[in-house]
């Protein structure tokens, strides 16, 4: 229900209308939230960027959250892939965006390491980000690894939106 001055104003009409059952046991309570906000985090004449921030609260210790990125080319309003900008099936590249993670994460990675499934493009470079969990503990937080484009030059695809960084 949106708070608005109708809604406030009439708040004795509805605020009643709620029903309250008292639990039986002790495994009938429990509290649940959660949360999602999606705001724009970088826009420039080429890339416009959005973030998306999820937590979600069903007991236990702590809640899990997690932001996501979805990165566009103003000019067609596409969605871009990570494969259409960067050659990630390259060995070469494989191997140093692993050796990249196991020199800032040291041994707290698992042996077999996850690309990333979200990351960001900024004009200096791309930040590669995990959920909790996923790459490290949970007192790890969320994992950023920004790689910038004179690291990415070998792996940078010919004729994309990271060309034109790169070139600059």
């Amino acid at each position: 229900m949106y708070a608005d001055s109708l809604s406030i104003k009439d708040h004795k009409k509805w605020k009643h209308n709620f029903s309250i059952k008292k639990s039986v046991s002790d495994d009938d309570n429990y509290m649940s939230e959660s949360l999602y906000t999606s705001s724009p985090i970088f826009i420039d004449s080429n890339i416009y960027v959005v973030s998306g921030y999820w937590y979600n609260y069903m007991g236990g210790a702590h809640g899990l959250y997690h932001t996501s990125y979805d990165n566009y080319e103003v000019s067609t309003g596409r969605k871009i892939a990570i494969a259409q900008i960067l050659n990630i099936k390259d060995e070469n590249f494989i191997e140093f965006y692993e050796n990249r993670i196991r020199s800032d994460y040291g041994d707290a990675v698992p042996s077999t390491i996850p690309f990333a499934n979200t990351y960001y493009i900024l004009p200096t470079g791309i930040t590669f980000s995990y959920a909790p969990y996923e790459l490290v503990g949970f007192a790890g937080g969320e994992p950023h690894i920004f790689l910038s484009y004179e690291e990415l030059k070998p792996y940078i695809l010919k004729n994309t939106i990271l060309d034109k960084y790169n070139s600059n």
